[in-house]
């Protein structure tokens, strides 16, 4: 019964954020609630979460199954039913526990959703497209490279980046140092000179001793796009305080371009001069073409903080990628 009943002040919560109420409001309840329940705001957000996606769900068994298992779960359970609604009910046959039946296993139930096909959905073509690899898989082909060009928003974002000589070399960054690892650094791509030992592409440098540094941070994907939103401040002060930190550009990597457009409705043009700002009505130049990605880049004097995708991260950055395959 207290589980239950948790879950239904948690659904108020949840009717709370869905509602169009003041930032101010919104958050004076979530840090009441969370108190009163003996949670952080995040355990509280996560709860939230779970309500939404479970209530989404059309079949009233399967609802009130999940609201007496925890969180992770009734989220869980709820996006994988999204996508695959019969290997749900195959695994519940057998994954339920309890009198009343309940999912007790939550590391086995997310094991079986990792593993499970995703079923693709032909309305929208690129879908049908693997996935791109995480940012290391993708910077690695950076390093690897020959020399390649940078897209004019980077050269005019980050100007210092044009004089060094034409035919650098990338390297990777050691980011294992505990500031970058607080700060959300994943990885580090720096600019190594011609006269360095070129046979050692892959030698990690300390990220501050480098004077032409692009620091990368990934973010990994939320249970709603809503989270997007609620999680910008935090995710741009890290970013901020990164781009002070060593200087030249932090690269912002969100799952999708949807999340990106969400945090992006957050984060105050106001204070830096942005490039491709989606509420910015900039007309696109007749040479672009129409489903090229256009890199969104907020510039603060010689720093800049780029936000991006992971599938359009290097197309973002270089006129040519490199290939993956």
């Amino acid at each position: 019964m207290e589980r239950i009943r948790k879950w239904a002040v948690l659904g108020r919560l949840a009717a709370i954020v869905r509602s169009r109420q003041p930032d101010d409001a919104r958050l004076a309840f979530e840090a009441d609630l969370a108190a009163r329940l003996g949670l952080s705001r995040g355990a509280l957000r996560n709860y939230a979460d779970a309500v939404k996606l479970v209530r989404d769900i059309p079949e009233h068994g399967l609802r009130t199954l999940l609201f007496r298992s925890s969180a992770v779960a009734a989220s869980t359970t709820a996006r994988w039913f999204r996508r695959d609604p019969d290997a749900v009910h195959d695994y519940l046959r057998n994954g339920l526990a309890g009198n009343p039946p309940r999912i007790v296993d939550d590391r086995a139930l997310l094991r079986a959703a990792r593993v499970a096909r995703p079923t693709p959905v032909p309305s929208v073509r690129h879908r049908w497209m693997p996935s791109p690899p995480n940012v290391a898989v993708q910077l690695k082909a950076v390093v690897e490279a020959p020399r390649l060009a940078w897209r004019n928003e980077i050269i005019r974002s980050v100007p210092q980046i044009i004089d060094r000589p034409r035919d650098d070399r990338f390297a990777l960054a050691d980011t294992r140092d505990p500031l970058s690892r607080f700060l959300g650094l994943t990885c580090a791509v720096v600019v190594k000179a011609s006269k360095a030992d070129n046979g050692d592409a892959s030698l990690l440098l300390t990220v501050r001793d480098q004077s032409m540094v692009i620091g990368f941070i990934e973010i990994d994907q939320m249970v709603t796009l809503e989270r997007y939103r609620t999680e910008a401040r935090p995710i741009w002060t890290r970013a901020i305080a990164a781009n002070v930190y060593f200087g030249g550009l932090v690269v912002l990597v969100l799952p999708s371009s949807a999340a990106r457009r969400h945090m992006l409705s957050r984060i105050p043009i106001a204070g830096a001069d942005w490039i491709n700002h989606p509420q910015a009505s900039v007309p696109r130049r007749d040479r672009d073409h129409p489903c090229r990605s256009r890199p969104v880049i907020a510039r603060f004097g010689e720093r800049a903080i780029m936000i991006s995708t992971r599938r359009s991260l290097l197309g973002d950055i270089f006129d040519e990628a490199p290939s993956l395959g």
